[in-house]
């Protein structure tokens, strides 16, 4: 498993050029680039988000993956990401994670391509709107379940060999359903499709 981890961790970003190029990168923008304060990434994968953080920034990026987070903290400190960014190996609820966060909480919480492997999503959103300020949003880009019958039909199908080359990635998530299981409201919500259904949204307490 660990060999596989390293492989994924090294073709990840060659894998989602195409994509960032052509039509993540302005979505990263527009969910990244007016955050402020202390912010909790919850699985920064390779860091591909870091860039779009803006100066002044307090990012706190944690993701269980020592073969991503190679590759994570390349970035951090590269000339074009303007934010301090604290890299850690560990899960959200690490102690070591939620030491960085202040008495009141994290001001955001960003999920981005995340919420699809992470094996207790409805657990983790529920403690994240515990780690939220009062006035604190979640920030979530996430592909998620079919609306359609037979997309997600067709989801299911391709779900036992997808999840085995990606890392445990569920494809038919209903994600949108669970954020608001948790109790978030949201301020903006859009619903894309990219070859998959795509939700990108801003929700607050």
């Amino acid at each position: 498993m660990k060999l596989y981890q390293r492989f994924f961790a090294r073709i990840y970003d060659p894998f989602m050029a195409s994509s960032e190029e052509g039509w993540l990168r302005p979505l990263r923008q527009s969910l990244l680039g007016g955050l402020g304060g202390h912010v909790l990434e919850i699985g920064a994968g390779t860091g591909i988000n870091f860039a779009y953080y803006p100066a002044g920034t307090r990012v706190t990026a944690c993701d269980p993956s020592g073969p991503m987070l190679a590759f994570a903290r390349q970035k951090a400190v590269q000339s074009s990401v303007k934010a301090k960014i604290r890299v850690l190996e560990a899960s959200a609820d690490d102690p070591c994670v939620q030491a960085n966060r202040p008495a009141e909480g994290w001001d955001y919480i960003v999920f981005t391509l995340v919420l699809c492997t992470v094996p207790n999503p409805r657990e983790l959103l529920q403690q994240c709107y515990d780690w939220l300020h009062p006035d604190g949003r979640l920030i979530v880009l996430e592909h998620v379940a079919s609306d359609s019958r037979w997309g997600l039909h067709a989801q299911k199908m391709a779900q036992p060999l997808w999840g085995v080359f990606s890392e445990g990635c569920q494809l038919h998530r209903p994600t949108g359903a669970y954020i608001k299981e948790a109790g978030f409201v949201p301020q903006r919500e859009e619903r894309l499709t990219k070859g998959l259904p795509f939700l990108l949204g801003i929700y607050e307490k």
